[in-house]
């Protein structure tokens, strides 16, 4: 501490003691937040919008379809399949494409972890 009296740096290296141990709790704290996946897929159903699209209780909106029966028509994988490329799987399957024409959005191609694929499915077909 060039230039400081020493008294100065004494106090300026209690305030630099006292500052680094409540640094690195607020750095422990927000990795311990970022650990692991969220729990379930309703997290992640959120995270990626797609509430914003087909609604919080996945009961459809005017931009998307209600995901309430999906399990009726869908398989884990068929789905994932569907999720991989949203448009060129439509261009394959006269229901979707029929339904596709009463909504005003179009399902975009998401950007997502395989797990995060996985959660999202599997909180999509075990709603009912």
């Amino acid at each position: 501490m060039a230039g400081l009296s020493d008294k100065r740096c004494v106090k300026v290296s209690r305030y630099r003691l006292l500052l680094l141990p409540a640094l690195l709790g607020s750095v422990m704290i927000l990795t311990h937040c970022d650990s692991g996946p969220p729990p379930g897929g309703g997290p992640t159903y959120r995270e990626l919008g797609c509430n914003l699209c087909h609604g919080e209780g996945r009961e459809g909106t005017e931009m998307g379809p209600s995901l309430q029966a999906v399990h009726e028509h869908w398989t884990p994988e068929k789905l994932s399949t569907y999720l991989e490329d949203p448009e060129s799987y439509l261009s394959t399957d006269e229901r979707l494409k029929a339904i596709s024409t009463r909504f005003s959005a179009h399902m975009p191609q998401l950007p997502m972890t395989e797990e995060q694929k996985r959660l999202v499915i599997e909180f999509i077909l075990k709603s009912r």
